[in-house]
């Protein structure tokens, strides 16, 4: 049985259900997401955080940003103990989907500004 928890609340997968995830982020809609953060932190820029959290054929990306917040270092040491590397890997993200860049062009994120919007288990579980 493949994720059903997941399907049953409502929540997206970012390898079966990217069309959905791509035009709940055109609207700019809230949505939770199932992703795989093994691959951790990959770019910092400016002071912000990126991680990549779909695949090469499903870009998804989170965003973190002010990197020296108190709440963006709770989200940042989360991600590296608990779901990077051998940790669980696997997350589920909710928070308001955008395209970035804002255009026809863009890929579906979520900016992370609570360690709150990362969680073990779909909501509603």
């Amino acid at each position: 049985m493949l994720h059903k928890p997941a399907v049953e609340s409502g929540v997206k997968s970012v390898r079966l259900d990217y069309g959905e995830i791509a035009e709940t982020a055109k609207k700019g809609y809230e949505i939770t997401v199932f992703c795989d953060l093994q691959g951790g932190i990959h770019k910092r820029a400016g002071n912000g955080a990126l991680i990549y959290a779909g695949s090469v054929r499903h870009k998804f990306n989170l965003w973190i940003p002010e990197v020296d917040s108190p709440s963006s270092q709770k989200i940042l040491n989360l991600i590296e103990n608990r779901y990077a590397g051998r940790g669980r890997g696997y997350v589920y993200v909710s928070g308001r989907a955008s395209l970035y860049p804002p255009n026809e062009y863009g890929k579906p994120k979520i900016v992370l500004t609570s360690a709150g919007q990362l969680s073990d288990f779909p909501p509603g579980t």
